[in-house]
């Protein structure tokens, strides 16, 4: 087996590759004056199991050509069997046609992965598990779960705590969470416009007097804008709640995103590797090499 660390996944692609003690190919990589770029695989992959880490992230567009480029290139130089390693898979929240006319992106980028020459995928805590019916190549979902707890553990002044769902679709995510952590949990109601993007966000009666005098745990798989975030941080705090912290798998972290989020007085807060941040504490490496183990 060989690990080819892409662009975007350079930091993690290495950790993967020392995790397992397998052989690591570097990418060569530029950006021309014009804006294209120019990838080469710096090594023989020939007759190999080829493993591209290539998390996309934003520019999305740019880290999802790499990826193809990269997949298609291994191909082409005779990879035996390639397997992309997408911590991060970009257009997977859209897995449906919601409005007329609108692009159901997440089929498409399945569609490209599968023309690239791809024969696996593996991501992690992908935000729709629809988003992977639309691959006819094995497409599989790691949960950031035992990473997610090990650093929890690890949170010093934390007792007590309720793990917080910041909408009802991450619920059965915190629940074993919560499950792990022997500790109790809440999920709050959110409504997204579809039109305008505005979320607001309710807790109920029986929720908030769980989270009354607790320490706050709030665990969510993304944090682009960070409007979910605060919207579930500003109403445990309105129940009552003694500390905050903040976990998610995926810092999109939109502009301002993080300084609005550390201003808002929480403990902690921060996120797995499969989007290097300033705040990717926890690192996915270990429960990708285990399951390329297995594969």
């Amino acid at each position: 087996m060989i690990v080819i660390p892409g662009p975007s996944s350079r930091e993690l692609g290495v950790a993967i590759s020392k995790e397992l003690s397998c052989r690591k190919v570097d990418v060569e990589y530029k950006v021309f004056p014009d804006g294209e770029s120019y990838l080469r695989i710096a090594g023989k992959v020939e007759g190999e199991e080829v493993v591209i880490v290539q998390s996309t992230y934003r520019p999305q567009d740019t880290h999802v050509f790499q990826l193809i480029s990269l997949s298609r290139t291994a191909r082409d130089l005779g990879a035996d069997r390639v397997v992309a390693v997408v911590p991060y898979l970009a257009y997977a929240r859209q897995a449906e046609r919601y409005r007329e006319g609108e692009a159901v992106t997440s089929k498409i980028m399945a569609e490209m992965l599968e023309f690239s020459g791809v024969d696996s995928l593996i991501t992690v805590d992908v935000h729709s598990e629809a988003a992977l019916k639309s691959f006819k190549i094995r497409a599989q979902n790691i949960s950031s779960i035992p990473a997610v707890v090990e650093y929890i553990k690890s949170i010093k002044g934390i007792r007590d705590p309720v793990v917080v769902a910041p909408d009802k679709e991450r619920e059965k995510h915190v629940s074993l969470v919560a499950e792990n952590l022997g500790a109790d949990h809440i999920y709050l109601t959110k409504h997204r416009d579809r039109i305008t993007g505005k979320v607001t966000t309710t807790i109920d009666d029986v929720s908030a007097k769980k989270i009354k005098g607790k320490d706050a745990l709030i665990v969510d798989d993304i944090i682009s804008t960070g409007d979910t975030m605060l919207n579930a941080i500003n109403l445990v705090k309105e129940a009552g709640s003694r500390k905050v912290c903040a976990i998610c798998t995926h810092p999109v972290l939109a502009s301002g995103a993080l300084e609005r989020l550390m201003a808002s007085g929480l403990e902690d807060i921060a996120a797995t590797d499969t989007i290097p941040s300033p705040i990717s504490k926890i690192s996915v490496a270990p429960l990708i090499a285990n399951f390329l183990r297995k594969c």
